[in-house]
C-alpha cells in the first residue's frame, strides 16, 4: 500500500479528536467544588442538558458561561441539576475511527491499482 505523509498525519491527527462526555459518580455540587473543572455538561432533573465553561457554586445555585468566549454567564438552580458530566478522550471511538479511515484508504489503494493495470470498470 502506497503511504503519503498526509495520510500518516491525518490519522495521527484523529487520535487527539474523539472524545465523549462521562457522567460522574460524585453529586455535582461536590464534584464541581473539588475537581474544579473547566467545562461541564449538566444533565438537569427534566433530562436536557446545557454546557458551562468555568462553572462555580454560587450559594444555591451554579453559574458558568454558555460558551467558550461568552461574557454573560449562566445561573441554574442546583435542585435543576441532576448530573454532570465531563469530556474525556475515548480509546474505543478513537480506535473506530483510526480503522475506519484505514480501511477507506486501503479500498481506495486497491482501486487504484486495479485502474492503473487497465483491470478498470
Amino acid at each position: 500500500m502506497r503511504c503519503s505523509r498526509s495520510v500518516v498525519i491525518l490519522l495521527l491527527a484523529t487520535l487527539t479528536g474523539c472524545q465523549g462526555w462521562r457522567v460522574q459518580t460524585m453529586p455535582p455540587a461536590e464534584y464541581i467544588r473539588t475537581a474544579k473543572p473547566d467545562r461541564v455538561q449538566l444533565i438537569r432533573t427534566d433530562n436536557t442538558k446545557a454546557e458551562l465553561w468555568s462553572p462555580q457554586l454560587v450559594g444555591d445555585s451554579l453559574r458558568g458561561l454558555p460558551t467558550e468566549k461568552a461574557i454573560r454567564p449562566l445561573t441554574i438552580p442546583m435542585e435543576e441539576v441532576d448530573k454532570v458530566a465531563i469530556r474525556k478522550f475515548s480509546l474505543g471511538k478513537t480506535a473506530l475511527l483510526v480503522l475506519s479511515v484505514g480501511a477507506g484508504l486501503f479500498l481506495y489503494d486497491q482501486l487504484m491499482a486495479l485502474n492503473s493495470n487497465g483491470q478498470g470498470f
